[in-house]
């Protein structure tokens, strides 16, 4: 929601800067729009803490862009691969 709101601010704010007598406004909705794509970093690191408090190291690591929900592998992208198990990890995208 907080990405909407900014994008939809700096919009908003890029249209009224057009006419001088909106520009104020303008100057408030990048200003708004700015505060926005902060708090998302800001409500993310929260969260982390909060979930760190609790010791939910298992909420932290899967929801994290490079835990464990990142990585996955398919048998058959290894069946020709010799020393390769099957469920060995490799990054996603990667060969």
């Amino acid at each position: 929601m907080v990405d909407f709101a900014a994008a939809s601010l700096f919009i908003a704010g890029s249209i009224l800067f057009f006419f001088e007598t909106t520009m104020l406004v303008g100057t408030w909705a990048f200003l708004v729009g700015s505060v926005c794509f902060a708090l998302k970093p800001a409500i993310r690191l929260a969260r982390e803490l909060w979930l760190a408090k609790l010791h939910d190291i298992g909420a932290l690591a899967s929801d994290a862009p490079e835990g464990p929900g990142a990585l996955r592998v398919h048998p058959e992208d290894h069946a020709n691969d010799p020393g390769v198990e099957p469920g060995a990890d490799r990054a996603r995208g990667g060969t």
